[in-house]
Protein backbone atom coordinates (compact mmCIF):
# COMPACT_ATOMS: atom_id res chain seq x y z
CA UNK A 1 0.00 0.00 0.00
CA UNK A 2 2.76 2.44 0.86
CA UNK A 3 4.42 2.17 -2.56
CA UNK A 4 1.05 2.84 -4.22
CA UNK A 5 0.48 5.90 -2.03
CA UNK A 6 4.04 7.09 -2.73
CA UNK A 7 3.38 6.83 -6.47
CA UNK A 8 0.07 8.67 -6.21
CA UNK A 9 1.64 11.35 -4.03
CA UNK A 10 4.19 11.98 -6.76
CA UNK A 11 1.36 12.29 -9.30
CA UNK A 12 -1.05 14.81 -7.76
CA UNK A 13 -3.53 14.91 -10.65
CA UNK A 14 -3.93 11.15 -10.55
CA UNK A 15 -4.12 11.16 -6.74
CA UNK A 16 -6.98 13.65 -6.79
CA UNK A 17 -8.83 11.41 -9.24
CA UNK A 18 -8.26 8.13 -7.41
CA UNK A 19 -8.00 8.87 -3.69
CA UNK A 20 -11.42 9.62 -2.33
CA UNK A 21 -11.92 11.89 0.66
CA UNK A 22 -13.71 9.06 2.48
CA UNK A 23 -10.64 6.84 2.13
CA UNK A 24 -8.40 9.58 3.45
CA UNK A 25 -10.73 10.33 6.39
CA UNK A 26 -10.94 6.65 7.32
CA UNK A 27 -7.17 6.31 7.25
CA UNK A 28 -6.53 9.55 9.11
CA UNK A 29 -8.95 8.60 11.90
CA UNK A 30 -7.99 4.93 12.08
CA UNK A 31 -6.72 3.41 15.33
CA UNK A 32 -4.13 1.61 13.15
CA UNK A 33 -0.93 3.70 12.98
CA UNK A 34 0.00 2.24 9.59
CA UNK A 35 -3.24 3.58 8.09
CA UNK A 36 -2.62 7.02 9.67
CA UNK A 37 0.89 6.91 8.19
CA UNK A 38 -0.60 6.23 4.75
CA UNK A 39 -2.93 9.19 5.19
CA UNK A 40 0.01 11.43 6.03
CA UNK A 41 1.92 10.29 2.96
CA UNK A 42 -1.15 10.59 0.73
CA UNK A 43 -1.49 14.27 1.58
CA UNK A 44 1.49 14.95 -0.69
CA UNK A 45 -0.90 14.32 -3.57
CA UNK A 46 -3.29 16.98 -2.29
CA UNK A 47 -1.14 20.08 -2.18
CA UNK A 48 -4.12 22.38 -1.82
CA UNK A 49 -6.96 22.39 0.65
CA UNK A 50 -5.80 19.56 2.89
CA UNK A 51 -2.92 21.12 4.79
CA UNK A 52 -4.92 21.69 8.01
CA UNK A 53 -5.60 17.95 8.05
CA UNK A 54 -1.86 17.37 8.35
CA UNK A 55 -1.63 19.05 11.78
CA UNK A 56 -3.11 16.18 13.85
CA UNK A 57 -0.85 13.75 12.02
CA UNK A 58 2.18 15.90 12.85
CA UNK A 59 1.15 15.63 16.51
CA UNK A 60 0.49 11.88 16.41
CA UNK A 61 1.97 9.98 19.36
CA UNK A 62 3.27 7.21 17.09
CA UNK A 63 6.69 8.25 15.74
CA UNK A 64 6.23 6.64 12.31
CA UNK A 65 3.01 8.59 11.74
CA UNK A 66 4.53 11.90 12.82
CA UNK A 67 7.61 11.17 10.69
CA UNK A 68 5.44 10.60 7.59
CA UNK A 69 3.58 13.83 8.32
CA UNK A 70 6.86 15.75 8.61
CA UNK A 71 8.04 14.23 5.31
CA UNK A 72 4.82 15.44 3.71
CA UNK A 73 5.14 18.90 5.24
CA UNK A 74 8.69 19.13 3.90
CA UNK A 75 7.57 17.98 0.45
CA UNK A 76 4.81 20.60 0.47
CA UNK A 77 7.28 23.13 1.90
CA UNK A 78 4.77 23.95 4.56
Amino acid sequence: QESTVDFLASTPALARDLLEKDWFDQCRNSPDPQRRRLAALALRGFSEGHRPELVPLLRDRVPTVAEAAFITAAALQD
